[in-house]
């Protein structure tokens, strides 16, 4: 990971308490996030998710939508998410049902290529995630990696 960028579209609805890549004991960057919710509970949340490879060429890898309400009651229902939700489950506390009624942050996430699923790809990969509640978009993030 070389770069992360956090942004609020909502300030009254939600804000980044923390956002940042830090070195862990082997020096690879791990991604911790801190989304404060100032609007509970949290009933409802889409996240699109795109993921792009950067070379010569430019490679859509994924550009979806997903209810993550619909699929933490199922976590079956859709195998791509699924992988994706194993890989991050023991960093982030987004772990039950809707609603939220608490924060929700990621901690110490790391993509080293020896674990990460992104680590079949050769480049630059930009990672986007854009949360919506309410049919708003709330916030963004986007993870500029390496491999």
């Amino acid at each position: 990971m070389k770069k992360v960028d956090c942004q609020t579209f909502d300030p009254d609805y939600v804000k980044f308490d923390m956002c940042n890549l830090s070195p862990n004991s082997e020096n690879i960057p791990t991604l911790s996030i801190h989304i404060k919710l100032l609007q509970l509970p949290l009933t409802n949340l889409n996240l699109r998710i795109a993921v792009g490879l950067y070379g010569s060429t430019q490679i859509k890898v994924l550009n979806a939508t997903f209810d993550i309400c619909d699929f933490l009651k199922n976590r079956k229902s859709n195998k791509a998410l699924g992988r994706l939700y194993q890989y991050i489950a023991p960093y982030t506390n987004l772990n039950h049902r809707c609603p939220y009624k608490h924060d929700i942050y990621i901690k110490n996430l790391s993509l080293s290529s020896r674990e990460s699923f992104l680590s079949v790809f050769n480049g630059d990969i930009v990672t986007r995630i854009e949360a919506t509640t309410d049919e708003k978009k709330r916030v963004a993030i986007e993870l500029r990696s390496s491999y």
